[in-house]
């Protein structure tokens, strides 16, 4: 008897259910990988969005980091992943770029993420272009059945405008820091 396959990795990854069928066969773990790579690929495009940019761009970069951090195994509380994503939701709901985070941390809490995935994937190509849509295309085109293997993140270089984009947010952060500090407890106010 005949033991069923997986669907292998479409062959063109914006073809939805193709994309879907194959992301509800790999473990959790690599899917949300997956989907966070596509989240950073366009996050620095927020820098193009709107004045709180600087302050959109390191929220959806503090999600990342959790969801990242939640990858490598550490663990994160449901409250925490919940509360990511609901910042996700509230930058993507103003700012499009942040579309891919929202659907990578929703993808941690659902039980079967490859809706989810799927929507950053796509998401993610309409919006980085031919570039951010041939590396996703070559992600897939790694994939097996433990899912999307993966190699750098810009295998040809990072290019300068998302060098250019993180490197002022770093510039900024300190600032941005500031904004979330607890007054001192003997302070009045």
């Amino acid at each position: 008897m005949n033991e069923p396959t997986n669907p292998p990795p479409p062959a063109d990854p914006s073809d939805r259910q193709a994309a879907f069928l194959f992301l509800a066969t790999v473990p959790k773990l690599r899917a949300v990988e997956f989907a966070v790579r596509c989240a950073r690929r366009v996050a620095p495009l927020i820098l193009n969005d709107h004045p709180e940019a600087l302050e959109r761009l390191n929220a959806v970069a503090a999600v990342l980091r959790v969801i990242e951090a939640w990858t490598h195994g550490m663990e994160v509380s449901r409250f925490t992943l919940r509360m990511v994503r609901d910042i996700a939701y509230d930058v993507a709901d103003v700012c499009d770029p942040a579309g891919p985070t929202l659907y990578a941390a929703a993808a941690i809490l659902d039980a079967d993420p490859s809706r989810s995935v799927a929507s950053a994937m796509r998401k993610a190509g309409q919006l980085g272009g031919e570039v951010v849509r041939s590396l996703i295309e070559h992600d897939f085109a790694r994939s097996g059945s433990e899912g999307p293997q993966f190699g750098p993140l810009w295998p040809d270089g990072e290019p300068g405008w998302s060098r250019s984009a993180w490197a002022k947010l770093e510039a900024e952060r300190p600032r941005l820091v500031r904004l979330f500090e607890l007054p001192d407890a003997g302070r009045s106010g």
